[in-house]
């Protein structure tokens, strides 16, 4: 027991390249010490940007996981611990909002023209139309009637029995929720 709380306290007084070089050894404890150094200041880090708290916490556990996986590349003589962990943590929000844009091409909306068309795949239309119903029944039905059927405003109001106001106000929440729904 002697011998673990020397390697312990000599590895908390280590610098974060010295823990990684450590790890990239193969010890693992380094790695457990780094997470508990860095874990909090990577979400901040990532919530900065990803303000969704369920999104930003997975992004922290894929920025581990590379962090983890980029011990065989590390190189202590060629970048500072905290750059190199920043820049994995950028890329991985990078490579999320290229995945979370090709899922929204399956969606598109044209903010302009208020128009939508749906992918051809069956089992897309089929997520969207679950997405879509799985909405509160007003913002779903100002969807469908606002984007699907094509109606403007007025139209579309008439037939909810609200106000065009409420309708545009309906149909734009029910296009942000949808798109939540589907990033």
């Amino acid at each position: 027991m002697d011998g673990a709380l020397k390697v312990l306290q000599r590895e908390i007084n280590m610098t974060d390249e010295q823990l990684m070089d450590s790890f990239a050894s193969g010890e693992e404890s380094s790695f457990h010490i780094l997470l508990t150094k860095w874990s909090q200041k990577l979400l901040r880090f990532i919530q900065k940007s990803i303000h969704r708290e369920e999104v930003a916490r997975e992004l922290l556990q894929d920025t581990l996981v590379n962090i983890y996986r980029g011990k065989e590349t590390w190189n202590s003589k060629e970048n500072k611990f905290s750059n190199w962990v920043y820049t994995i943590a950028r890329n991985v929000m990078i490579a999320s909002t290229r995945s979370k844009r090709s899922k929204m091409e399956v969606l598109w909306i044209d903010e302009e023209e208020d128009r939508t068309s749906f992918s051809e795949d069956p089992v897309i239309k089929m997520a969207l139309t679950r997405a879509i119903d799985s909405l509160p029944t007003h913002l779903s039905e100002a969807f469908k009637l606002t984007f699907i059927e094509g109606m403007d405003h007025n139209e579309a109001a008439a037939v909810a029995r609200v106000s065009p106001d409420n309708m545009r106000a309906r149909a734009s929440r029910s296009r942000a929720a949808l798109r939540d729904l589907v990033s």
